[in-house]
């Protein structure tokens, strides 16, 4: 609730609701056709013969990122935006099969071995008494995100993915912080995908 301020999509009669659905009919009122899984993605979770076999994919976590990539998808997509509030337009895409491994794009974290600290707005909140210092601890330690980070990543996504429908190859590593966008890193796909993504034709409804 207390995002729904800077959401570009959540509308408030969504609370409550589940996401995929409230997606779905999101797109569907624009023209598409989808197709609703709520079924939580695991290691057993494989695309079937009939079922699109490029991933799109857009998670806060590490396990399920490596557990994505190891799905048996020709191509996957991971688009991830900064944890913190000095990354909140910093964004970083990875595509796969491509020159590194998902160990080596996400590598496991190391222990935290540094207390959190407060900012000087939060010390200020504290001392006020609008929170106890525990609670400001905790919000301070979350992810902060900003819409056009994460529109961009997505735009970023359906590109690189349109890019390899197109020519078998894809940046398989971006690198981005938006204020700094002509700084941003990339690097192509050595070799060509074993197995191109395609478009579908879709028949009339």
């Amino acid at each position: 609730l207390e995002n729904l301020d800077v959401q570009v999509l959540t509308e408030p009669l969504w609370v409550g609701r589940k996401k995929t659905r409230s997606a779905a009919a999101w797109a569907e009122a624009r023209g598409f056709r989808t197709v609703i899984e709520e079924r939580p993605f695991s290691a057993s979770t494989r695309p079937g013969r009939e079922e699109p076999r490029t991933l799109i994919a857009g998670v806060d976590n590490l396990e399920a990122r490596r557990l994505a990539t190891a799905a048996g998808f020709d191509l996957v997509v991971d688009a991830g935006l900064g944890a913190t509030a000095s990354e909140a337009f910093d964004l970083r895409l990875h595509a796969f099969p491509g020159r590194r491994t998902p160990e080596q794009a996400w590598p496991e974290a190391e222990p935290a071995t540094v207390s959190p600290t407060l900012s000087p707005a939060w010390e200020k909140a504290v001392a006020d008494g609008r929170i106890d210092r525990c609670g400001a601890l905790t919000i301070a330690g979350k992810s902060v995100g900003v819409p056009c980070a994460a529109l961009a990543a997505a735009a970023l996504q359906i590109g690189q993915t349109v890019r390899a429908i197109a020519t078998g190859r894809c940046c398989d590593l971006v690198d981005a912080s938006l204020p700094l966008a002509n700084d941003a890193a990339f690097k192509v796909m050595e070799a060509e995908l074993a197995s191109r993504p395609a478009f579908v034709e879709a028949s009339p409804r």
